[in-house]
């Protein structure tokens, strides 16, 4: 194994490509999906959000007794093969 010029120990193979660039030169930054100092309102949309919230709720409630339950199965079509034991 190999040093660099800034002091990094590596392979021999990886040690002239980590000459050009040096890691103590140019650290590694953390990416950042939502920047410093972003300030978003969510609170602003908390009353829309209860009042859909409830309109959907009440419509599946609504939904469920309306048309009633399906607890039969019916088949369209097919083959219907009996068998006698």
């Amino acid at each position: 194994m190999a040093g660099d010029k800034c002091g990094n120990v590596c392979w021999p193979a990886a040690a002239a490509r980590l000459n050009a660039f040096c890691w103590k030169e140019h650290p590694v930054r953390p990416h950042r999906l939502v920047p410093d100092g972003t300030n978003i309102q969510f609170m602003r949309g908390r009353f829309a959000g209860v009042i859909g919230s409830a309109i959907l709720s009440t419509l599946s409630v609504v939904l469920f007794f309306y048309p009633g339950l399906n607890l039969g199965v019916d088949f369209r079509g097919g083959v219907v093969v009996e068998l006698r034991g």
